[in-house]
This record gives structure tokens, C-alpha cells and sequence, in this order.
């Protein structure tokens, strides 16, 4: 079955996020992996701590098992240095995507509650409370960093619009359109 709408969530608006968001996007665009996707796992699985931990045994800002860390090259320990812990979170992401041929839903069940459930329940979501609703959960986050880059590029695209209109007028003006003088203006000089 499907993992159901989107939760609608808050964006995480921390300082945590904006101090790790350029490892972030830069290391899910090195791997071909959507950096607001990457965001959204995040979100959910620590908040943005890198020192966080769970009683199951995952660690670090993606909540790395420790069996998965190893799998992409992690001692357990260097699962709590972000740049590590983002980069095999990632290529997990990339895996689960490519295995589950791009499905997100399918894809984010498996990074919570690994590939091999998915797999055993016939390529759906496994029918663990826990997974359901954290496929929902990031997909509310995906949509709300989604929507959030979608702002910000058309507010980049309005101000460099602005600036265009704004520098053709100075340039229009240095190029003998010059403010009328007053007499102008008013006609008194006929």
C-alpha cells in the first residue's frame, strides 16, 4: 500500500539546520540526491543533533545503524562526524531509491525500517505503525523544503528582475535622457 498523503509539518527552523545546511546540499548534490530530500530525513531523524542517538542503536544526524555505517565504509564511531554520517546516509538514500526504482514512499520505508521488510512485504510499506507514519512524516518535510526552495528562487528571480529594471534606467538616464530640468517640466521654456 501507499504511505498516504504528506503530514503536514513545520520546516525544522533551526540554528543547527542553517549551520549544517551547506554540508548538507553539498554533499546530497555530489551523490545525485535531492538536498531538500536529504533535509527532510534529517528533520525527522535527528533534528539536525549530530550527537543524537536512539535506544535501537542509530546514531549521528541520519540515524545510522550500526550495520548500515558499515555497509558505506563507517566504523560505528564515525557515524557522529556529520560530514560521514551525511555522505552514507546518502548513498543509502541513493540505494533505496535505485532498488526501489525511484519510489519515494517505498524508498523512505526502507531507510526506516530497512530494505529487507520492504522486500519481504512485496515491495510495499511494511505495515509498522512506526514506518507508516514516518513516511508521511518526511514527505511532509520534503514538501515543505520543497515548497521553501520554490519561494526563495522566486524571490531571487523578482529582485534580479528589479535590478535589471533598475540599472536599465540609470543607464537610460546617463544616456542623455536625463531628469527634466524644471523648465522643462513645466513647459516655460517655449
Amino acid at each position: 500500500g501507499g504511505g498516504g498523503p504528506a503530514a503536514p509539518v513545520s520546516p525544522v527552523g533551526s540554528r543547527r539546520r542553517h549551520e549544517q545546511a551547506p554540508l548538507i546540499d553539498a554533499l546530497a548534490s555530489a551523490e545525485g540526491v535531492d538536498p531538500d530530500l536529504v533535509h527532510a530525513v534529517i528533520s525527522r531523524e535527528s533534528r539536525y543533533n549530530p550527537l543524537a542517538g536512539s535506544p535501537k542503536g542509530a546514531a549521528g544526524l541520519m540515524q545510522l545503524m550500526p550495520a548500515t555505517a558499515a555497509r558505506f565504509g563507517l566504523a560505528p564511531a564515525e557515524r557522529f562526524d556529520p560530514a560521514k554520517n551525511i555522505r552514507a546516509g546518502t548513498r543509502y538514500l541513493k540505494v533505496l531509491l535505485r532498488l526501489f526504482g525511484g519510489n519515494l514512499d517505498l524508498a523512505l520505508a526502507g531507510y526506516n525500517a530497512g530494505e529487507g521488510a520492504v522486500l519481504k512485504y512485496s515491495r510495499r510499506i511494511p505495515p509498522y505503525k512506526e514506518t507508516q507514519l514516518y513516511v508521511r512524516l518526511v514527505k511532509g518535510y520534503y514538501a515543505a523544503y520543497r515548497q521553501q526552495a520554490r519561494h526563495r528562487q522566486t524571490r531571487t528571480l523578482l529582485a534580479d528582475v528589479e535590478q535589471r529594471r533598475r540599472v536599465r534606467a540609470l543607464a537610460g538616464r546617463g544616456a542623455g535622457e536625463r531628469e527634466p530640468t524644471r523648465e522643462r517640466a513645466t513647459g516655460s521654456e517655449y
